[in-house]
Order: C-alpha cells, then sequence, then structure tokens
C-alpha cells in the first residue's frame, strides 16, 4: 500500500494496520507529525517505544487532546466483522469533513468486494482504485453527517442457570449478539472457587472472567484480550456488574499478564480474518505453565477439531475431559511436565472446588 506513494504528503490516519510489517512501512513512508496510526490489535500495536513519535495508539476510537477530528484522508485496513465496518463507517462519516475521504484496503476473501454495502449509507460515492495482489483498494468520499449511526453497544444476558450476568459488546466481538454454545458449555463446569487467582485469556466481553468474580468477592481476576473492542467491552460489562475490583487489560494472550495464577480460563480464538490460525490456542497452551501456580489448573473449551488436546497433553501430565456436546470439549489441565516449568507441585485447587462430576482422562 504505502508503495503506491499515495497520501503520504498530507496529514493521515491509518487505521487498524493487519502486522507490524504494515505498521512500520507506514511510519517508514510518512512523516510522524503527520501520521496517526490507530490499532485495534495489541499484538501490532504493542511496542515497547509506546511514546516515541509515530508510535500506534490503541483503542476503539482515538481520543485525547493530541488526536482532535480525523484528517482530511483515513486510510482504513477492512474490519473482519461487517458490524464493526458500520460503525467504524458512521463515525467517519460524522467526523470527517466534508470533502473528507476513507480509502479502505481489503483482501478479496475478507470481503472487499462488497464492500460498498456496508460504506452507502454513510458515504454518497465509492469507486475501486486499483487491484493486487488479491486485494483492492476502494475510495469513498462525500460522507454524510446525517446518516444512522450503528449502534456501538449490545447488551444481552447470560441465563440466569448459568449466573445472569448483563453482558456488553461492541460490534465485532466475538458474540456480541448472545452466549454461544461453547462458552455455554464451560460456564456448566467452572470451579467453586472463593479465594485465589484466575486469569481469563482471550475474555471477549469478559463472560468466563467476570462471572467467576461475581461468585465470590475475594476472587482477584485478570480478563485479557488483544482485541480493543473486547477489552472496552468486557471493562463495560465489569463496570455494569458493579466488579470494580476486577482488572481488564489488552494482552497478546501472556504478554502483558502478571504473576502466576491457580486457574487460567479460556474460549480460544481460532480465526485471523478469513482464516483459521492455531497460534493463539498452542500459546495459550505451551506457555501456561510459566503462569499457573503449584497446584493450579488450565481450563479450556474449544472445538473438536482443534489441536487442544495434544498440545495439552504434549504439556501437561493429567489431562481431562469434562464434557463433549459433539461440537465442543471442555478440558482440563493440570500437573505441568518437568520440561514446562521450573515449579513443582503444589495442592491442587481443582480437586478441592470443582463442580460435582467426574472427567475422563483426554
Amino acid at each position: 500500500m504505502t508503495q503506491q506513494g499515495l497520501w503520504l504528503d498530507k496529514p493521515l490516519w491509518v487505521i487498524d494496520p493487519p502486522d507490524r510489517v504494515s505498521l512500520d512501512a507506514w511510519r517508514s513512508a510518512s512523516g510522524a507529525s503527520s501520521l496517526l496510526l490507530w490499532c485495534w490489535d495489541w499484538a501490532v500495536a504493542r511496542t515497547p517505544r509506546a511514546h516515541a513519535p509515530g508510535a500506534p495508539r490503541f483503542g476503539v476510537w482515538p481520543e485525547g487532546d493530541s488526536v482532535g477530528h480525523p484528517p482530511a484522508t483515513v486510510v482504513v485496513y477492512l474490519p473482519r466483522s461487517k458490524d464493526r465496518a458500520r460503525w467504524l463507517w458512521s463515525q467517519l462519516a460524522r467526523s470527517l469533513p466534508p470533502f473528507g475521504e476513507v480509502v479502505v484496503v481489503g483482501h478479496n476473501r475478507a470481503g472487499i468486494k462488497s464492500v460498498g454495502a456496508t460504506l452507502s449509507p454513510a458515504f454518497a460515492m465509492h469507486e475501486k482504485l486499483v487491484s493486487l495482489r488479491h486485494c483492492q483498494v476502494v475510495l469513498a468520499r462525500s460522507p454524510q453527517a446525517e446518516a444512522a449511526v450503528a449502534p456501538a453497544l449490545s447488551r444481552w444476558s447470560v441465563p440466569a442457570s448459568l449466573g445472569g450476568l448483563d453482558v456488553y459488546a461492541y460490534p465485532g466481538v466475538f458474540s456480541a449478539s448472545g452466549l454461544d454454545e461453547g462458552t455455554a458449555l464451560l460456564l456448566q463446569h467452572l470451579p467453586i472457587l472463593t479465594e485465589g487467582r484466575v486469569l481469563d485469556v482471550g475474555c471477549g466481553a469478559g463472560v468466563l472472567g467476570l462471572t467467576l468474580a461475581s461468585r465470590a468477592p475475594a476472587l482477584v481476576v485478570d480478563l485479557v484480550d488483544s482485541d480493543a473492542f473486547a477489552v472496552a467491552s468486557a471493562r463495560e460489562t465489569a463496570a455494569a456488574a458493579g466488579l470494580a475490583r476486577v482488572r481488564v487489560r489488552p494482552s497478546d494472550v501472556y504478554s502483558d499478564a502478571e504473576g502466576r495464577y491457580d486457574l487460567i480460563v479460556s474460549n480460544p480464538p481460532f480465526h485471523q480474518g478469513v482464516d483459521t490460525a492455531y497460534e493463539v490456542g498452542e500459546r495459550l497452551v505451551r506457555e501456561a505453565p510459566r503462569y499457573l501456580r503449584p497446584g493450579g489448573a488450565l481450563l479450556v473449551v474449544c472445538n473438536r477439531f482443534l489441536k487442544i488436546p495434544l498440545w495439552m497433553r504434549e504439556t501437561f501430565e493429567e489431562v481431562d475431559e469434562l464434557a463433549d456436546d459433539g461440537r465442543y470439549r471442555v478440558l482440563l489441565a493440570r500437573s505441568p511436565r518437568p520440561a514446562s516449568t521450573g515449579q513443582g507441585g503444589g495442592d491442587d485447587v481443582w480437586r478441592a472446588t470443582r463442580p460435582s462430576g467426574s472427567g475422563r482422562r483426554a
């Protein structure tokens, strides 16, 4: 994109570059004082030079006195969620000057060919500029400030039998409109913890971690996710539930986790754009021993086709299947193998607190 030499001589926002290569290319090609890089993925935004000129910002929408309104030109890497795209087009249409333009970059398989359907309500004109390597660049002009704003937050409730949590979710967050089957299955097998430390990895809107936190005031619960919209959603859900003690932060799997935990719980994502991606699930399992206290456990729900059971058996001495409904499996891993961690055993938190019923060896 930057090799085209387009739009580099003017103030510019670039929204959600897909990787560090793209992010660094923009930083190299444009003056830092005229460029704002805005990331939704913490794995891309995370940098040791967070306050350096041209460093990316992380969040749902850029905030702060130094940001101001968008410049006349904004480059957007097409969101994989159509709901998130509609929300973004509405935000930009209300914020851009009348002569503003949005340059949308996307892969053919990611929906760029049909992007006009989501752009039309917010922009009066759009046209394809170039096709290259199975990607397209689309230019949208004439923002319609009066365009209806896409809802920013959805609200739904977990069934009372599973905790009754009221959930708030921004567009594009996993299960933004209701409880998914995998998480519902895992909720039925959460342990009864009254104290200790819990980490919810890939927390989404916070259903798992916040359900545990709501049951036990003494429980210390951290929630992490790499998606800015998920982090914001979990914070909204925690605030609505009055769970001020819960910490929600961005993290690339365990990159920003602090300390060790008695329980790590997750419904790990396995999509990256339109592709199936296994890296997050594998890191979740293989790196878990470094973040578990002695006697701690990793509790995961996953689709049956994922390799998580294999990674668990390679990383832990004990792996049990707590549930299998034909599509999803709930798996519990304990006792890391010696090569996985430098710590020995300890009191098994899970055995003392698990719900009724017994699992079978996976």
